[in-house]
């Protein structure tokens, strides 16, 4: 078992088997962007484009679909649910916005967010981030 400190507060983890990830996925063919919370990327980003069975259904009419970044590090599912809903719920994104700006914009946001008690919300994250993409 081992002991480590995220946010003041110490939590115990008797194996970290899952790693608990937000990701970010932008069409290949279409102005579209998904959000999605997984423990194996991989698997889930196969699943969305197809190859083998499972996926969102909101993800089958815009594929197939390319990763952007994955976030990871959250402590345990219900964080990694909570990251995942703020950010698919941040708002409208403006006309003639690029999807992917708009919801790195929010992420951004998201993770420098404090509470009222001056603490972040999040533990330190890990961003992976996929190839460069031409913003228009």
């Amino acid at each position: 078992m081992k002991l480590f400190k995220p946010n003041s507060a110490i939590v115990q983890v008797s194996e970290m088997t899952e790693i608990h990830s937000v990701y970010l996925l932008k069409s290949v063919n279409y102005c579209k962007t998904y959000i999605g919370a997984t423990t194996d990327f991989n698997n889930r980003l196969r699943q969305h484009n197809g190859e083998i069975c499972g996926g969102a259904k909101k993800t089958v009419r815009w594929r197939p679909w390319e990763p952007v970044c994955v976030v990871s590090g959250f402590i345990n599912n219900s964080q990694k649910l909570r990251f995942e809903y703020r950010l698919q719920k941040s708002g409208r994104k403006p006309a003639g916005e690029c999807p992917v700006m708009w919801d790195l914009k929010n992420m951004a946001k998201l993770l420098s967010d404090y509470d009222r008690k001056g603490q972040q919300h999040w533990p330190v994250l890990m961003i992976e981030w996929y190839k460069p993409f031409v913003f228009k």
